[in-house]
């Protein structure tokens, strides 16, 4: 889940996370696991500064990715993504679009 919230913030910046300067801020990586690593350190740094660039629901659905998905059962997985992101991007979309369904 954690690439989705990667995703999520690279499109609400529109920019990608290789090219943020807090993610220059970490060790160049020797391996594909510490590079991983790095990128979702940054990542998490990142996402702090979400809510001031695109709104609750929007943080709401990326937090979810980052933390929140490390706490539902494998059996609810889908129901839970529904609800934490799929409806907070729907509402998202609502806004921008000044559409209701």
């Amino acid at each position: 889940m954690e690439f989705l919230g990667v995703f999520l913030l690279e499109f609400c910046f529109w920019s990608l996370l290789e090219a943020q300067p807090l993610r220059a801020s970490f060790p160049t990586a020797k391996t594909g696991m510490e590079k991983l690593a790095f990128d979702l350190a940054a990542a998490q740094s990142w996402r702090t500064k979400i809510l001031e660039h695109s709104g609750l629901d929007y943080k709401k659905a990326v937090d979810w990715c980052f933390q929140g998905h490390k706490y539902i059962s494998s059996a609810s997985w889908r129901k839970d993504m529904f609800r934490n992101v799929i409806q907070p991007l729907e509402q998202c979309y609502k806004y921008l679009s000044g559409h209701t369904f």
